[in-house]
């Protein structure tokens, strides 16, 4: 399985390599519509902090596990494959509430892992998840629908759920989708002999129809072509970061609307080459994701740098960010909020930095986030925040890893003191195990009165 493992990550690697030679040593040839303003970096607030205590507690998933998305209704986690000589079983999870240490599997899939972090949600209770399955030595990529609902149990009753298999897929070096409506927009690009191709497909889930809405390549024979990072579907458009890369190497950057149709709507012109310019090392960075939230466009790199730009009539203007936002390998984009969000989150994952960019009084607000070590578990939970996850109404969710070393301390210093006083030492229900984690959440409203509170009117 870690050979499997190994396989998925060359192929996702030798795709952003190829971002990144393209984007190397060219210039961009056409007069744009684009309006360069320098960095004087827009006003950020300095706050307190939110310190994470044992009421932020959220009920942990089976140990140990990761986050897969978060809605409205609660987080879906996925636990760490159980690995045997013959199998490999992934458990899926939904928890919806706080506090309580018992929570209903909603799937357990055998010899499958999930592939890439894309998740499409659905209004109707779904979620659609990208996975992979191992059957006799042969990989097979797939689309699955997955219930969010937690399953009725019923005391001496089989209640598990089979996943419902939505489109099988060739092999592909990385897929992003997105649910618009009764429709399944998918991203897929791929390596193929001498060329790059990508696809983007639409797939009706009312009867599996599909069609293919775009498709470009990139030469590597002539150097030339189109290349689309990726994609962002919203309000029933979709939005592709695209190069073009002319003979002689002359690149031109743009974001691309299309309709539901495949039609071209719009296309802005974007002269970013001061933005990919990585000062620290003199060389050009890539884009590899874009969102949109509202008239802004957000774009980050693959060295996690991000960069703002508000859409104007039909001008895109970079906007002044914090500068932490743009140094290497700093920041990324926490999850992707519906239209009509008021805030747009970034997570400084060197300095545990929560950077929240209002959108009306278009303000950043600086919020370092830490543990508090107020309680047992906080005393062996590792220095930095593993990831952070925010669902459409504004909630957050903070992920910190057991260190897995002070643990073992602790139990030992626990066993020690309770010896020395003659009581038992329970280790507890749970036990941890190494990759265990811990997790907090932030509501909604307590993320709106601090923003609130700290925000110039």
């Amino acid at each position: 399985m870690q050979e499997k493992n190994k396989l998925i990550a060359i192929g996702v690697l030798s795709l952003i390599s190829f971002f990144v030679l393209i984007g190397c040593t060219a210039r961009n040839s056409m007069s744009s519509q684009y309006i360069y303003e320098p960095l004087r970096q827009r006003e950020v607030i300095m706050t307190s902090g939110i310190g994470l205590t044992e009421n932020n507690f959220y009920l942990p998933a089976p140990y140990p596990a990761d986050v897969v998305t978060m809605d409205t209704a609660g987080v879906i986690f996925k636990s760490a494959p159980e690995i045997t000589f013959t199998t490999e079983r992934l458990i899926i999870t939904r928890i919806n509430r706080v506090g309580g240490w018992s929570a209903p599997e909603l799937y357990v899939l055998n010899n499958a892992f999930i592939g890439w972090s894309t998740v499409a949600i659905c209004d109707y209770g779904n979620i659609y998840v990208p996975v992979i399955s191992l059957s006799n030595n042969m990989e097979t990529q797939k689309i699955v629908r997955l219930c969010s609902s937690i399953p009725q149990i019923i005391p001496g009753v089989d209640t598990s759920r089979t996943e419902v298999i939505i489109r099988e897929m060739e092999q592909v070096t990385y897929i992003n989708f997105f649910v618009e409506g009764n429709y399944l927009i998918i991203f897929e690009p791929k390596f193929n002999y001498n060329e790059f191709i990508y696809k983007i497909s639409k797939l009706d889930l009312t009867n599996n129809a599909e069609s293919l809405l775009i498709n470009e390549s990139f030469s590597m024979v002539t150097n030339s072509g189109y290349v689309i990072s990726n994609m962002y579907v919203q309000n029933g458009s979709i939005f592709l970061y695209r190069v073009k890369t002319s003979n002689g190497g002359v690149r031109d950057f743009f974001i691309d609307e299309y309709d539901l149709f495949g039609n071209l709507v719009n296309t802005y012109v974007l002269d970013i080459l001061e933005f990919l310019h990585m000062y620290e090392v003199m060389e050009e960075d890539s884009v590899i994701r874009l969102y949109k939230y509202d008239d802004y466009f957000v774009l980050q790199t693959i060295h996690n740098r991000i960069g703002i730009f508000r859409l104007e009539g039909e001008r895109i203007i970079e906007i002044d960010i914090p500068d932490s936002l743009q140094r290497l390998g700093a920041a990324t984009i926490v999850s992707s909020s519906e239209s009509g969000s008021d805030s747009i989150y970034f997570w400084d994952n060197i300095y545990d930095v929560l950077y929240i960019y209002d959108l009306y009084s278009k303000t950043f607000i600086r919020v370092p986030v830490y543990v508090e070590r107020d309680g047992d578990f906080a005393l062996f939970l590792e220095d930095w925040i593993h990831s952070v996850h925010r669902n459409s109404e504004g909630t957050v969710l903070f992920q910190a890893r057991i260190d897995f070393d002070a643990y073992l301390r602790w139990v030992e210093n626990e066993r020690t003191e309770n010896e020395a006083i003659g009581d038992m030492f329970h280790e507890g229900a749970a036990g941890y195990m190494p990759g265990d984690s811990i997790f907090f959440v932030i509501s909604a409203n307590e993320m709106r009165d601090f923003i609130n509170l700290h925000i110039i009117q």
